[in-house]
């Protein structure tokens, strides 16, 4: 079996890029497309790597059937067939990362590559072929923030794309279902999950959308599985007093803003559990946490993620004489030496800055999972308001996923960070309270004001886990 995918290769600082077409696990390469417009704005120099995405290249098949008949000659009967097939390819150019400066040169500037074929058949003979390419890729949009026609360095860049399809959930959406993952880097916060809002007739909106923010940083590796109606992407989580930092992969639902699945290694979910699994002997092989390495591209196919790795040059790695890799990660594994959840991982392979599967658009998404209502008030003031609109599921909670992002995110706002942790009363209740709300809409925002409005009375300022607005304790009179 062979895992068939779209790459975008190419340098990162000016040169012009391929976009391929790879067969994973027969080691294959085919079927060069155009060339990419990369831009070589910036310096040449060590350090410097791009970020882009390459967000789902989807298929229409249509099958056109005519029969003549001559009604005074039962054997005469001409059948006419047009087989027609229409891939678009959405490529997206985020921009570029330099180590040495800091930092992104955004241009987040999006292009369709559009292939079509045709076959014409008689009888099943085929009589005729036709193939079709734009020629060159072309700019449907710049998402750059602010409307800028420059590059921007203070703003954030899109890195990685992802085509699914369902529109998120809210109303007057121009969207085809096209999603980035935007780098905020350069302010404070994580990184957003945004809508990046073309409609099917390339009518454009201004800017991109966020619809969800985790508050920790997401990589460039956004994929999207049309079979299970969700995006998938590669987190870094924040570290504890007892646990260090950490890397999961998240399965998200941007149609009713839903954390369906993740996995991560605080619980060991993204080990390599067998040598059998590495390809390439003698190669050094890097674990999916190792902070050296970055995830530039994922792309789900035929049940499995398959996520790039390449070397990150503003962090030390673990490993450091490990070159490109791809890990192949199987959702549904038990994640036993029997059946692991890290399935393959490929050595000596082409570094890569996107990767993408070919979704076909007759595959219809399943309907998203039906959520409670928040039953109460959401607090969508003293923690971000995207991040309080996440629902959540049972097994995102005991992956500890959860758990972490919220602790995280919660002491940051806390009118006393330092003494509203582990030991505080308040601080202490989180555990409980994001399993009452599990399955629930804006269950994040739930637990946020029941921790912070206990009994439907705010905290006063002189609880160290209270919002930073929180109003002053009164004191009795004498």
């Amino acid at each position: 079996m062979a895992l068939d995918f779209f790459f975008a290769s190419g340098g990162p600082t000016g040169e012009d890029g391929e976009l391929r077409r790879r067969k994973l696990f027969a080691g294959e390469e085919e079927e060069v497309l155009p060339r990419l417009p990369f831009t070589g704005s910036m310096p040449s120099g060590a350090g410097a790597s791009q970020d882009d995405g390459l967000g789902g290249g989807y298929l229409y098949n249509v099958i056109t059937t005519l029969n003549i008949r001559n009604p005074s000659d039962p054997n005469d009967d001409i059948r006419y067939e047009t087989i027609s097939e229409r891939i678009n390819l959405f490529y997206l150019f985020g921009g570029v990362r330099d180590s040495g400066a800091g930092g992104y040169l955004a241009y987040n500037t999006l292009y369709l590559d559009y292939h079509y074929r045709e076959v014409a058949l008689i009888n099943g003979v085929v009589v005729g072929r036709k193939d079709t390419y734009l020629g060159a890729p072309r700019l449907i949009e710049k998402y750059t923030p602010g409307g800028l026609d420059l590059p921007s360095a203070t703003q954030p860049a899109i890195t990685g794309a992802a085509f699914l399809g369902g529109r998120p959930f809210y109303p007057g959406s121009r969207s085809i279902g096209l999603y980035g993952v935007q780098d905020m880097g350069v302010g404070p916060g994580g990184s957003q999950i945004v809508d990046l809002r073309t409609d099917y007739n390339w009518r454009t909106a201004d800017m991109a959308s966020p619809i969800m923010d985790f508050r920790v940083p997401l990589q460039g590796a956004l994929a999207a599985s049309r079979e299970r109606g969700s995006l998938f992407t590669v987190a870094e989580l924040p570290a504890t007093d007892s646990s260090p930092l950490a890397r999961a992969i998240l399965e998200f639902d941007p149609r009713n803003n839903y954390l369906m699945n993740s996995w991560s290694t605080i619980a060991n979910d993204l080990a390599i559990l067998s040598e059998q699994v590495v390809n390439g002997a003698g190669q050094a092989v890097h674990a999916f946490g190792d902070p050296g390495y970055r995830a530039k591209g994922a792309a789900f196919v035929q049940g499995n993620l398959v996520v790039a790795f390449d070397r990150d040059p503003t962090r030390d790695a673990e490993t450091a004489d490990a070159g490109p890799q791809y890990f192949t990660f199987d959702p549904a594994a038990a994640n036993t030496a029997s059946d692991p959840g890290i399935v393959r991982v490929d050595t000596g392979v082409p570094g890569s800055t996107a990767l993408t599967e070919l979704v076909n658009e007759s595959l219809a998404l399943p309907a998203m999972r039906t959520l409670r209502a928040p039953g109460g008030p959401i607090d969508t003031s003293s923690i971000n308001v995207l991040f309080s609109r996440l629902a959540y599921s049972q097994q995102s909670l005991d992956s500890g996923v959860v758990r972490r992002v919220f602790e995280h995110h919660f002491q940051q706002t806390a009118i006393n960070p330092s003494g509203c942790t582990s030991g505080n009363p308040v601080f202490d209740q989180i555990p409980s309270k994001l399993a009452q709300f599990v399955d629930t809409q804006s269950g994040f925002g739930r637990v946020a004001h029941e921790l912070r409005n206990p009994g439907g009375t705010p905290l006063t300022s002189d609880y160290a886990c209270a919002a930073p607005d929180a109003p002053a304790p009164v004191t009795p009179p004498r």
